[in-house]
């Protein structure tokens, strides 16, 4: 058991310097996914406007919204993150990217 315990915290400690980035990639990831459906629907919020403001619609929300997302949820999810405590927080990470690997491919290839 305490060979368990030292390879988690030799796993934790690896990553806490990081987990800033580490957030922001499970973000941008998780954009990359759900990015499509995103501007499929802010495409149809806005189908009906004139073309120029279709456009000014659009780059508002990939430069500003996407940029502000990232903003607002990396660090909440890093904050997550350090919540799970100094021994599980390496096994949090590599969970959180399995899961958002299994999102990704779910979503290519269905489920």
């Amino acid at each position: 058991m305490e060979y368990l315990q030292t390879v988690l915290f030799t796993l934790s400690g690896w990553v806490r310097p990081h987990i800033s980035p580490i957030a922001v990639t499970l973000v941008a990831t998780l954009l990359v996914i759900f990015g499509g459906d995103i501007n499929r629907a802010v495409q149809e919020l806005i189908r009906k406007l004139h073309f120029v403001l279709r456009v000014a619609v659009f780059m508002a929300v990939c430069a500003f919204g996407y940029g502000a997302l990232m903003n607002f949820v990396a660090p909440l999810i890093a904050h997550g993150l350090h919540l799970t405590g100094e021994m599980w927080m390496g096994l949090a990470v590599v969970f959180a990217f399995f899961i958002v690997g299994l999102i990704a491919e779910r979503r290519r290839y269905g489920s």
